[in-house]
Formats: C-alpha cells, structure tokens, sequence
C-alpha cells in the first residue's frame, strides 16, 4: 500500500519502520529498532475516540505531516493490534478471552455502534471503530471470528464452532460468552448453520436456522442494482446447488468457480458474500492478513490448511481476496520466483481438487492481467466476470431498494440524486442513505426528505469521475462467443 509516512519518520521517541496492515482508515508501522508497534489514524478519527471514551487522551500522540494531522498509538510488538473481522494466524486460548473482555468493555462505552470494521487494541482492551462503510456484523460473530480462526461463524452456533476448534468445549464457549457480554441472549443447543450477517440483534441471530436448500418457505436471491450478476448466480451457482440431482444426471455435480475483477469499490465482495449469505455456507477466506508470510514455505502451508478445513466442512466456501498477491504470473515473478511460483502450484493443485469436494470458490481482483494464465484456464476458474461501477439504471435500483425499508416523504425525487451517483461505488451509495437518515433524526424528522438526501450527496468527496467507468459486463472471451 501507499505509505502516509516516509520510513525513519519520528514521531515522540520513535521512528517508523515497515508498514504491517493498513487500509485508507489506519496504518499499522513498525519502529525502526523493531521493538513497538505504532498505529497511526487521522486526527478526527483519534478524536472520536477520546471524546467516546474509549482511550484517554494522554494515549494519543498527535502530530501533523505535510497538510494532514494524525494521531498515533504505541503498542509493544508482542501485543495484537489487528482488525476485528481478520484476527491473525496464530494466536493462544488466553487471546480470545481478552479479545471477549475487550468487547464487553468496549459496549460499555459505545453500546450502539458496529464493530465490523474496527480494530483490536490489545494494550488497552478496546475495540477501536473507523466509521467506515462496511457490512454490519454482530457481537456474537465477532467473537466467532476468532474462536473459529477467521470463519463467519456465529458464537452461539455452538456445534459449528466446535467442529471449527477442536480445542474448544461446551463450557469454554459459554464462558468466553459471559465474559463478551452476550451470556443473555438465547443461545440455542445445536445449531446447523452459520449466522446471518444481515443488520439484525444478536438474540435474533441465536434463532437456529435452516438451510436455504430445505426451508419450508420460499427465500429469493436479490442482488439490487446488479440484475446481470444477479441472473448469473441464479443460473450457474444456485440453480445448480437447489437441483442438484437434476444437474448430477447430467454430468454437472457442483457449480465452478468463478473470478470478479473490476476497479477497486465496484461492489465485487459485496455481491459475493450476498451470495453466500444465501448459499448459508461455512465461509474461508484466503487473504494477505491470514496468510501471507516473509518465510519460504510458509504461505503454501497456509493456504493448504485452508482449503484441507473447507473440504471438512463442505458444502463450503473459499473467498480468495487480492487474487493477483497469491497468484502473479509466474514468466514475470523473477525477482521471487522460487517461492512465487511454489504457491502458484500450490493453488493450481488445490483448486480442482476442492470443487470435487464441493467446496464453491469465489476470486476477487482489481487486476487480472497480473494473474498466472494457468489459473484463469477452463477446469480451475471457469467464469470470469468483468463488474464495473454502477450504471445510473443500476444506481437507482440499488437507491430504491435501500431506502424500502425506510421511512421516506411521499413527494422524494430520485432523479437528480441518481444521476450524480451514476458510476460512484456501492458503498458511496449505501453512505448517501445513511447520511440522510442520519440528517433526517437530527432535526427531528420521522421520514427522509428530499433536502436531507440531496444534503447527503453533496456531503460525498468531491473526485473527477473515471472515463474508463462502465456498467457491469461479462468476459465470455474463450469458447463461448
């Protein structure tokens, strides 16, 4: 990534080293003696923070660089700072429950907010929110998260979380709930699935569910504002799991894999988890913060390990982010090409094998010419789809369908708001309905009006719109023409 901050910047009695995680909320440094961690965020995100009272304000070391204010925080190397979603690859019983005590302490002070996409602050117990757009994931998963080693996995699933961690019994799993602060909720017995992800409360979570395939009532897959996408996983996913003998019959025994790539925020791992939310299947993810590793060997064994754990809980699925940073082209890895083109096999090796397993994997990337041709061939990923921004039509069928839900003025106008969104991402257009209901309570209106919408728009960065922006398509260039 992009670093904020140049290596052997100071800041107090620091000085910056590597860059271990980051997205455009934070960036987690190492210091030059390689003996501290310093997590690094915007000023008004340090002060939300403080004013929340989840740190205090001695804890937060400010500091300008150039144009921007920033705010740091030190931690010793040994003490996890991580994303509460992608806890690390390897971490003690002991962990788990200060990250449990962590999310107890943390509803203490913000009882409200979502804790997706926060991150986790081993040195001071707390779970630290960035306010970003992302899909929102209850307590009770969270802390599934991280009793499962990374699996969408709700904790109150407790014959889920046991196949997941062997380690772990029944009086663990409800102590560590105590200690999370979700002991109340109704937690049932031997759930057969993993939870919803979908904006509900935790005790409705606890309700065992049932599998789409055999449920009593008819459930439709909708993908607002992607109809294309939509239809296609309907046709060559879900059509083929519902009717499976009818497909078996005739050769077709379970759905192939596929790849979405497109520009970075056109809605690729929103589509995908749509699906598999459907689908209610124990999901893996193969993703730089679980996997990746400097050492030889190391990541191929990883990602093996993933694959051998969704063969044992097949159906299954394996959501591979960033495809293009496990599985470049190998003819232009030469500067690591020893262990570049070792993981490459690896994942050529693995794939067929997991879709004779029922296992469905899903691949995203932002750039798939950097991606090894023998991948993208027929017998690994067999559908390759283009997903570009949303056109206008696509926008205004995504603004309807978010704002069915809420309450709205009779006389709302989509038009002009539609026509300025055109192109922008999913998430910009998830953010313009927030914001106006958000504007809306703030003045004490029951309903979303038409000023509070147009408000909301206007509240978007301001950026040049991208010429190359074009609405969804589909690459059929092998044999289907």
């Amino acid at each position: 990534m992009d670093r904020w901050l140049p290596t052997g910047f100071r800041i107090a009695d620091y000085e910056l080293g590597a860059v271990h995680a980051g997205n455009d909320k934070y960036q987690l440094y190492a210091s030059g003696d390689r003996a501290s961690k310093l997590l690094v965020v915007e000023q008004i995100t340090g002060n939300r923070w403080a004013t929340a009272g989840l740190l205090a304000s001695n804890t937060l070391y400010s500091f300008q660089f150039g144009t921007k204010e920033y705010v740091c925080l030190a931690a010793g190397l040994e003490q996890l700072i991580c994303e509460t979603t992608k806890p690390p690859s390897s971490y003690a019983e002991d962990d788990i429950a200060s990250f449990a005590h962590s999310l107890d302490r943390t509803r203490g002070a913000l009882p409200d907010q979502d804790l997706g996409d926060a991150l986790y602050f081993e040195r001071y117990s707390v779970l630290l929110p960035l306010w970003a757009l992302s899909e929102p994931v209850s307590d009770a998963e969270l802390l599934g998260f991280w009793v499962s080693g990374g699996v969408r996995v709700s904790i109150h699933s407790h014959r889920r979380i046991k196949a997941l961690a062997p380690w772990i019994d029944e009086t663990k799993i409800c102590e560590l709930t105590r200690i999370a602060g979700l002991i109340g909720d109704a937690a049932p017995a031997e759930p057969d699935t993993i939870s919803d992800t979908s904006s509900v409360t935790d005790a409705q979570q606890s309700i065992p569910r049932t599998p789409n395939s055999i449920r009593n009532e008819p459930v439709s897959f909708t993908l607002a504002g992607r109809p294309e996408l939509e239809t296609f996983f309907k046709e060559h996913v879900i059509d083929i799991v519902e009717n499976a003998e009818r497909y078996a019959a005739l050769g077709i025994h379970f759905p192939s894999a596929i790849i979405l790539h497109g520009p970075p925020g056109c809605g690729k791992t929103f589509a995908v988890e749509r699906l598999l939310e459907y689908l209610d299947w124990p999901t893996f993810r193969i993703q730089a913060s679980s996997v990746a590793s400097p050492y030889i060997h190391e990541t191929s064994k990883k990602v093996a390990e993933v694959f051998e754990q969704a063969v044992e809980n097949a159906p299954s699925a394996i959501i591979i982010d960033e495809m293009e940073a496990f599985l470049p082209d190998r003819q232009g890895s030469a500067g690591s090409a020893s262990h570049r083109v070792e993981e490459v096999s690896e994942f050529l090796r693995r794939i067929p094998e997991a879709i004779e397993n029922r296992v469905f994997i899903a691949g995203m990337t932002n750039r798939l010419e950097m991606i090894d041709p023998a991948i993208l061939r027929r017998g690994r990923f067999d559908h390759v789809i283009e997903v570009g921004m949303p056109s206008k039509e696509e926008v205004a069928a995504l603004l309807e369908s978010l704002l069915e839900t809420l309450p709205t003025a009779s006389n709302l106008d989509l038009g002009h708001v539609t026509h300025v969104l055109a192109g922008k991402a999913p998430s910009d257009i998830a953010f313009v309905v927030k914001e106006a209901g958000r504007l809306a309570a703030r003045v004490g209106s029951l309903e979303i009006h038409q000023a509070q919408l147009e408000k909301a728009v206007e509240a978007l960065p301001k950026e040049k719109k991208s010429e190359t922006t074009r609405p969804i398509g589909f690459v059929w260039d092998r044999d289907e023409k």
